[in-house]
């Protein structure tokens, strides 16, 4: 269920203590939906936080790597988009599929390859000034 009250960027910015706190007392936190829709695994993947992450899928299930945000965007589709290679990796060992797609019919694995050409591209075009 959605709530925009719900915030998982201040709990990442609390930090992964805080986060193992709060689900002891609550279960429910690891799987609740901020207002677009995201978990806590989707808003760690986002940001970055490779130790929340790792610590997020010790309990993740299936359906937890399989979430989808408003977008239709996974955690996945996240760490492939801001260009975390750590995390895709993580996520991708925990059993996520490379092949799903967001409602834009695109899968992690082609937004990784793009943000990959891009990277490359970014390093060989001022090269080309060079010659």
């Amino acid at each position: 269920m959605s709530s925009p009250s719900i915030d998982h960027f201040k709990s990442l910015q609390d930090g992964v203590i805080s986060i193992k706190e709060r689900l002891k007392t609550d279960r429910s936190t690891l799987s609740s939906e901020d207002g677009d829709r995201r978990t806590l695994l989707h808003a760690a993947a986002l940001v970055g936080d490779l130790d929340a992450v790792n610590w997020l899928l010790k309990g993740a299930k299936s359906a937890d790597l399989k979430k989808r945000d408003k977008k239709g965007s996974t955690a996945l589709h996240l760490a492939a988009q801001q260009g975390h290679l750590d995390i895709y990796e993580a996520i991708l060992k925990a059993g996520a599929s490379p092949n799903s797609t967001d409602y834009d019919k695109l899968s992690s694995f082609g937004i990784l390859c793009r943000y990959v050409l891009f990277l490359s591209i970014l390093c060989v075009v001022p090269l080309l000034w060079l010659l």
